[in-house]
Order: C-alpha cells, then sequence, then structure tokens
C-alpha cells in the first residue's frame, strides 16, 4: 500500500496523505489497512493487474478500483507514491517490499527524497526480515541511513499514527 499526497506529490514526515494506492483485493490485512484509512476519511486506489483481478470483489465507497494492462504498469504506479505500507504477506508483499526499499536507496544516492516504508509487523510476522536488517547493519552491508526510512510498526492503528499522524 502507497500513501501518496495528491496536493504537491511529495510526502514529509507528518504531513497527512489524501490518497492511498494499494496491489491487491480485499482480503487479509489489506482490509484492516483499509478500514484504518476509511476511518481517517482517507480515500483509497486499489491498482490490479489483470493476474490479479477479481470482479466479484466489492470496494468500500472510499476506495477506487483501477486495472492496469500489467504488473509492470502497477510496480511503476506503486513506486510514484510518497510512502508504502508492507501487511504480512507472500512472496509478492515482500517483492514490493523490497522494490520500495531499492526506490528510497536509489533516491539517497542520487539526492531524492526517500520515502517511508511501513512495515505491518502484528504478530511478529516481519521479526525476521526486522533481525536480517539488523545483521545487515552490523555487519557493515547497511547502516542507520539506509535504513531510516523503514518502519516496522505493530497495529493498522500504528501505521495510520505514522501516515496520518493528526
Amino acid at each position: 500500500m502507497y500513501p501518496r499526497h495528491e496536493r504537491n506529490g511529495t510526502y514529509c514526515a507528518g504531513q497527512e496523505a489524501d490518497l492511498v494506492l494499494y496491489d491487491g483485493g480485499l482480503y487479509g490485512h489489506l482490509q484492516d489497512v483499509m478500514d484504518e484509512v476509511g476511518k481517517v476519511g482517507g480515500k483509497m486506489k486499489a491498482l490490479v493487474s489483470p493476474a490479479f483481478y477479481d470482479p466479484n470483489e466489492q470496494y468500500p465507497s472510499h476506495v477506487e478500483l483501477v486495472k492496469l494492462a500489467d504488473d509492470q504498469e502497477r510496480t511503476k504506479a506503486f513506486l510514484s507514491a510518497d510512502a508504502h505500507i508492507v501487511t504480512p504477506g507472500g512472496d509478492g508483499t515482500i517483492c514490493e517490499a523490497f522494490f520500495s526499499h531499492n526506490d528510497n536507496l536509489s533516491c539517497l544516492y542520487s539526492g531524492g527524497q526517500m520515502k517511508p516504508v511501513a512495515i505491518m509487523n502484528l504478530n511478529g510476522y516481519y521479526d525476521g526480515l526486522k533481525a536480517w536488517f539488523a545483521t545487515a547493519a552490523a555487519v557493515g552491508y547497511s547502516n542507520a541511513e539506509r535504513q531510516s526510512n523503514l518502519h516496522f510498526l505493530a497495529t493498522p492503528k500504528a501505521i495510520q499514527k505514522q501516515l496520518w499522524p493528526k
């Protein structure tokens, strides 16, 4: 999931996002985050490619379905967002999380603005990933600056507070 600030296209700490772009349907923890976004009056766009489209899914009124041509177009769209939310998931989810982190590393080295990556570590789901990042930093393969926009958060409410602090 990827909050995007529509007024000026940038995200800054403490700034509220107007719109959340996300990859996926109406299942699991995506629904939890979707509910939190709706509670604060946020809007969402569900970015789906033909491989992931389910015509039987009914989205709430604050969610607009956007059908994209393919996964490359979907990846380009979510990388244009101003922040990223990672919920517990599988291969595709972790791949998208690393796309987001890699995009931040590119920004760091090119002088661009890094974006928050909020990782919902519900019930310790991503404890292993968090430990991996700590180990990578400890042995010199990464550092605090490279990981500065990774936020391991335990609940959808914590993500809401991180990205919509008011």
